[in-house]
C-alpha cells in the first residue's frame, strides 16, 4: 500500500518523537520513483524544521544522509560517515570544540584510522578513553541510509551494521531502498561459480522442514521422496543457488528485528515534474510547453509501466538541447508555426526517451528516411530521425532541422487544406475545388503526405464522386499512391479503414481502393521475404532477428510456406554451436512460433535435419545453461515432428 508524501513526513516526525523502543524505519519504492528526491528536497527540510525547537537532551539535533551506492565494505561506509559527520559539524558549529563527547563505538576504529593517516600519528584505539573530538560524534543524530539495494556488501552485514547504531547507540535511522532488488548486487557476483556449485549433486539441500510446514498450513501431506531433485534444469539450479548463496531468509529475520515501520513510496509525478521543471535553467517558454504536456507524459509512462524520475530528467536534458538547436536554426514566422513544431518535437522526444530507456526503441531509419509516421500502441505520430540521433547518440544534426521544420509546416498546412475541403466542398465553387484537387495531386507527387494520410484523401475524393465529380480523379490519384508505395520499398504500414459512407456502391469502392493499397504493401513484403531470411544469419544479432521475424511476420511466413527452406541449415547449426544460451533460446522461440501449430509441415524434414546436425556436433563443451537450451531445442523439434506423425497415423486409422 502506497503512502503520500505528507503522510510519510507526518509518520517520520512521530518516529523521531517516539521513545518507547529502538527501531529503524524504511521507505520502500521502485527505482527511479523519486525516493531520493523526496528525501533530500522535502523530508529532510521538514525534519530540520521539526527539530529546531526541541531542547530536550535526547532529541534529534542533526541529520546525516549517506548513500550506500557502490560501497564495497563496512569500513567504506564508516569512513564515509566520518566524513559526513565532520562536514556536518563544520556547518552546525562555529568551531570544532574538543569537548570529549563520546564517539560511536562502531566508528571509533575508523576515526582513529583517519586521524593517524591525517596526522601521521600512531594512536592505539584500546587506549582511548572517553572520546576524541565531536566531529565524529553521532549523538542526537538522525541517520538516513539511501540506496541500500545498490550496496556491494552482503545485505545482511549492512543491516547488522545499521542495527548496531539503533540498538547500541539508540539513534534514529531511516533506510531508503527498493526491497525488490535487495541483495541482488551481491548475489550476482561470481554467479557462474555459484551456479556451478549449485549444480553439484553431491550437495544436498534439505527443504523437508520448510516444505512440510507450508503443506501443513494448506492441510496437505508430503511425499519425502519427491523432495530429491533428480534432474537439473535452469529453474532448480537457480533455486538451489539462491538457497546456498541467497540472503532472503536471513534478511527477513534481521528486517523483522530492525525495521519497525515500512512506508511504500509512490510518487506524485505531476508535482515532482513541475518542481524539476521550475528548478531547471531552461528557457521560460520551454518550461511552459513542458508543463502543458505533463499529464500526457505521465499517461505515456503509465501505459509503458515506467514511472521513472530519472527518465524524465534524461528527457529534459535531451529536449533542452533540441530546443536550443531549433531556436538557433529556425526563423519564427510570427504565426505560431514554430511553436507548433516545438510542441510536436517535445511530444515525440518524450516518447522516444521512454522507449529508449526501457529498451524498446528500434533504430531503423534506413527504411524511413528523415521522417515518417511511427505507431506506438494505438497512437500514430510523425517521427524525426534527427531526434532519434540525439536521444540515442547525443549528436544534433543541425543541418536538417530547418528542412524538417519546413516539411512539418507543409505537412500540417497540407492536411489543414484537406480537412477544410472535406468540410466545405459542398459550399465551394467547382473551380475552387478543382484548384484544390490540383494542389493535392502536386503534394502527393512531392511526398508531402504520408501513408497515414492517404485514407483521408481517398474519403475526400469519394465524397466528391458522390457530388458528381469524375471517377477518373480518384483512379488517377490511386495510381500515384501505388507508385509511391512501390518506391518506398518494404514497409510495415497498415492501411486502417474508417468507413464514413452510407451508399453501398461508395462503400464497396472505398474498400476496394484501400485493399489495393494494402496489397501493394503485401507484395513488397512478400518479395523481400526470401532476401530477409537468406541474409538473416549474417547479422551480429541474428538470433534476435530470427525470433522477431517469426513473432511479427508469422502470417506472412505461413502464407509464403517457407522458413527453414530458405535458411542454410548447416550454417544455422554452426551458429547454434558457437552461440550463447540466449541465442539458442531465441531460435527455440522462433521454431515453436512457426511450427508448433502444424504450420509449414512440409518443412518438418528440415527440422529433423537441423536436429541431427545439432546432435552430431555434441554438447560436451557447453556449459550447463547452454546444454540445457540445446537439449530443450532438440526436445522441442522432436515434440513437433512426433505430433505430426501422431496426427497422420490417426488420420490413416480413421
Amino acid at each position: 500500500m502506497s503512502t503520500t508524501n505528507d503522510k510519510i513526513i507526518e509518520e517520520i516526525k512521530k518516529y523521531i518523537n517516539d521513545s518507547f523502543y529502538d527501531y529503524a524505519v524504511m521507505i520502500d519504492g521502485e527505482w527511479g520513483s523519486g525516493k531520493t528526491y523526496f528525501v533530500k528536497n522535502e523530508l529532510m527540510k521538514e525534519v530540520e524544521d521539526h527539530i529546531k525547537n526541541k531542547n530536550d537532551e535526547d532529541s534529534v539535533k542533526k541529520i546525516i544522509y549517506l548513500s550506500l551506492y557502490g560501497m564495497k565494505s563496512i569500513d567504506d561506509i564508516s569512513k564515509q560517515m566520518v566524513c559526513e559527520a565532520y562536514l556536518k559539524s563544520l556547518n552546525d558549529a562555529e568551531h570544532i570544540a574538543k569537548t570529549a563527547i563520546k564517539v560511536s563505538k562502531i566508528l571509533l576504529p575508523t576515526v582513529i584510522d583517519v586521524i593517524n593517516n591525517k596526522l601521521g600519528t600512531n594512536i592505539d584505539k584500546d587506549k582511548i578513553s572517553e572520546g576524541i573530538c565531536d566531529f565524529a560524534s553521532l549523538k542526537n543524530t538522525l541517520l538516513i541510509f539511501d540506496d541500500l539495494e545498490r550496496c556491494d556488501c552482503p545485505i545482511n552485514e549492512v543491516l547488522g551494521y545499521i542495527n548496531s547504531f539503533v540498538e547500541q547507540d539508540h539513534l534514529k535511522v531511516i533506510i531508503v531502498a527498493n526491497q525488490n532488488e535487495l541483495g541482488k548486487n551481491f548475489y550476482s557476483k561470481n554467479l557462474e561459480l555459484k551456479y556451478l556449485v549449485a549444480a553439484n549433486p553431491i550437495i544436498k539441500i534439505n527443504e523437508k522442514i520448510e516444505n512440510e510446514k507450508r503443506l501443513k498450513e494448506l492441510g496437505l501431506s508430503i511425499d519425502n521422496k519427491s523432495q530429491e531433485c533428480k534432474d537439473f534444469n535452469i529453474d532448480n539450479i537457480e533455486h538451489r543457488a539462491n538457497k546456498l548463496f541467497g540472503q532472503d531468509l536471513i534478511y527477513k529475520k534481521i528486517k523483522e528485528k530492525l525495521i519497525g515501520n515500512t512506508f511504500y513510496y509512490e510518487p506524485d509525478l505531476k508535482y515532482i515534474f513541475d518542481k524539476i521543471i521550475d528548478k531547471s535553467e531552461m528557457d521560460i517558454n520551454l518550461k511552459i510547453y513542458l508543463k502543458a504536456q505533463c499529464n500526457e507524459f505521465i499517461s505515456f509512462m503509465k501505459l509503458n509501466g515506467h514511472c521513472n524520475i530519472r527518465t524524465f530528467q534524461f528527457f529534459l536534458s535531451k529536449i533542452n538541447g533540441l530546443y536550443e538547436a531549433i531556436r538557433k536554426n529556425v526563423s519564427d514566422d510570427g504565426k505560431g508555426s514554430l511553436e507548433i513544431f516545438i510542441k510536436h518535437i517535445i511530444k515525440y522526444t518524450f516518447r522516444i526517451c521512454v522507449l529508449y530507456r526501457i529498451g524498446k526503441l528500434e533504430y531503423d531509419w534506413t527504411i524511413y528516411g528523415e521522417c515518417d509516421y511511427r505507431h506506438y500502441k494505438s497512437e500514430s505520430i510523425l517521427a524525426y530521425k534527427f531526434v532519434d540521433d540525439y536521444v540515442m547518440k547525443s549528436y544534433i544534426r543541425e543541418d536538417v532541422i530547418n528542412s524538417m521544420y519546413k516539411y512539418h509546416l507543409m505537412n500540417i498546412i497540407a492536411m489543414q487544406d484537406i480537412t477544410k475541403l472535406s468540410y466545405s466542398c459542398k459550399e465551394m465553387s467547382e473551380k475552387s475545388i478543382n484548384d484544390q484537387i490540383g494542389n493535392i495531386n502536386d503534394n502527393i507527387e512531392k511526398d508531402i503526405y504520408k501513408f497515414d494520410q492517404y485514407e483521408s484523401i481517398i474519403s475526400l475524393f469519394l465524397t466528391l464522386e458522390e457530388m458528381g465529380f469524375s471517377r477518373d480523379l480518384l483512379d488517377d490519384l490511386t495510381a500515384i499512391m501505388k507508385e509511391k508505395i512501390k518506391k518506398k520499398g518494404r514497409t510495415e504500414h497498415e492501411f486502417v479503414k474508417f468507413n464514413r459512407f452510407r451508399n453501398k456502391e461508395t462503400i464497396l469502392r472505398y474498400n476496394q481502393i484501400m485493399d489495393e493499397l494494402q496489397d501493394e504493401v503485401c507484395k513488397l513484403n512478400n518479395e523481400s521475404h526470401y532476401d530477409i531470411l537468406k541474409n538473416i544469419l549474417s547479422y551480429d544479432n541474428w538470433s534476435e532477428r530470427i525470433s522477431s521475424y517469426a513473432e511479427n511476420y508469422i502470417q506472412r511466413i505461413v502464407e509464403k510456406g517457407e522458413f527453414l527452406s530458405i535458411i542454410d541449415i548447416e550454417y544455422l547449426s554452426e551458429k547454434l554451436s558457437a552461440a550463447e544460451p540466449k541465442d539458442v533460446s531465441d531460435v527455440r522461440r522462433a521454431i515453436n512460433e512457426i511450427y508448433s501449430n502444424g504450420n509449414l509441415n512440409k518443412e518438418y524434414p528440415l527440422l529433423i535435419e537441423l536436429k541431427n546436425k545439432i546432435l552430431e556436433k555434441g554438447n560436451k563443451s557447453y556449459d550447463i545453461v547452454k546444454k540445457y537450451q540445446i537439449n530443450s531445442l532438440v526436445k522441442d523439434i522432436e515434440e513437433i515432428t512426433e505430433l505430426k506423425e501422431t496426427n497422420e497415423n490417426t488420420e490413416n486409422t480413421l
